[in-house]
C-alpha cells in the first residue's frame, strides 16, 4: 500500500493531526486581532509596553475588550484558597473559565494566583530614619547597597506590612484578574502579541534596570534646594533676595546643598534679580558676591 498517495488522498490526515483552518484562515484571523489591537485597544490602558520586555503586556481593560469583541462569557471558580488569620497567611488560586455567548461552548481557561507572601503585599524596604517607633532594627532583615548617583553606601530594612488584612480583597481580585488574562491570552492565541499582566513582571521591569533610592541626606538637599527656588520665586524685592541669599548660605554650611544645586541657586537668583530690579530701578541689588561658593568652616 502506498501511504504517500493515501494521505495525499485523505488531505493529510495523519493521527488524527487534522488543520481545523487553513493557513489562510489562520492568517485571516491574525490580522483581524491585530487590526484590533491597534485601532480599538489604546496604549496604558488596555496594554503596556514595559522596558526590558519585547512584548506589550497585556492589562485588564484590554482582556476585557477582547472578551467582548470573541463573544466570551467569564466565570471564576476557586482553586485553592488559604486564609490563615493568625499567621497571617492569605493564598488565593481562581480558574477563570471563558465560554462562548453564543451556544455557551467551552472556549479556555486560565489559573492566577496571589498571596500575602509578594513583596508588594508583605512590607516595604525602608531607611534608619523610617521605622516606626517601637520596631528594633536587628529583628528586621536589611540590604545595603549603593547610590548610583553618589556612590554612597546605605543600608535598608524591610518593613512587614502590619495590616495586611485590609488586602485580603484585593488579593482575591489580584487572582481573577491574573486569570483572566491568562485565559484570554490562549483563547485569542495572542501569546505571539501579548506577555501576562504586569503585576507578575519583577520590581525592576516597571522602570528599566533596577535604581535604589537615595539616602536620606540626598533627600534633605533636594528638597532644601526645592524649597530655596520657591523663595527665589515668591521673592519680591531685592531685599527679600537677600534674605533668601542668607538662608542659601546656611544650608551650604550644613551640607544641605550640593556644588550643582548652589551654582542653579545662583544662577536663578541673578535672574529673579534681574527682574525684580525692572520693577524697581532704585533698589540696592548689591550682593554679587553670592556668585562665590560660601566657606562652609
Amino acid at each position: 500500500m502506498d501511504n504517500g498517495n493515501a494521505l495525499a488522498t485523505t488531505g493529510g490526515d495523519y493521527g488524527g493531526l487534522t488543520m481545523a483552518t487553513s493557513p489562510a484562515e489562520a492568517m485571516r484571523r491574525l490580522q483581524q486581532l491585530q487590526a484590533f489591537v491597534q485601532e480599538v485597544m489604546k496604549e496604558d490602558i488596555d496594554f503596556g509596553v514595559i522596558p526590558g520586555t519585547d512584548k506589550p503586556t497585556l492589562l485588564q481593560p484590554g482582556a476585557q475588550k477582547l472578551c467582548e469583541i470573541y463573544g466570551f462569557a467569564t466565570s471564576f471558580q476557586d482553586v485553592r484558597c488559604i486564609e490563615d488569620w493568625d499567621r497571617p497567611l492569605f493564598h488565593y488560586e481562581v480558574r477563570c473559565v471563558l465560554t462562548s455567548r453564543r451556544d455557551l461552548s467551552f472556549v479556555g481557561d486560565g489559573i492566577g494566583s496571589c498571596n500575602s507572601k509578594e513583596k508588594r503585599y508583605a512590607g516595604r524596604w525602608a531607611f534608619d530614619n523610617e521605622i516606626p517607633a517601637g520596631l528594633a532594627k536587628n529583628t528586621l532583615k536589611c540590604r545595603e547597597g549603593k547610590s548610583k548617583k553618589n556612590g554612597r553606601p546605605y543600608t535598608q530594612f524591610f518593613i512587614p506590612n502590619d495590616d495586611i488584612f485590609s488586602l485580603v480583597n484585593t488579593m482575591k481580585k489580584m487572582a481573577c484578574k491574573r486569570a483572566l488574562v491568562m485565559a484570554v491570552i490562549g483563547a485569542t492565541r495572542s501569546s505571539g502579541l501579548f506577555t501576562q499582566d504586569v503585576e507578575d513582571l519583577p520590581e525592576e521591569a516597571f522602570s528599566g534596570p533596577k535604581q535604589e533610592p537615595p539616602p536620606p541626606d540626598e533627600q534633605r538637599q533636594k528638597k532644601t534646594h526645592h524649597e530655596l527656588r520657591v523663595m527665589i520665586t515668591a521673592a519680591k524685592g531685592p531685599s527679600e533676595l537677600a534674605i533668601v541669599l542668607g538662608l542659601q548660605r546656611k544650608a551650604w554650611a550644613e551640607k544641605l546643598l550640593t556644588k550643582e544645586m548652589w551654582d542653579d541657586l545662583i544662577a536663578y537668583g541673578k535672574k529673579r534679580r534681574a527682574d525684580v530690579v525692572k520693577d524697581a530701578p532704585s533698589a540696592d541689588d548689591g550682593n554679587d558676591a553670592q556668585e562665590e561658593v560660601p566657606d562652609a568652616g
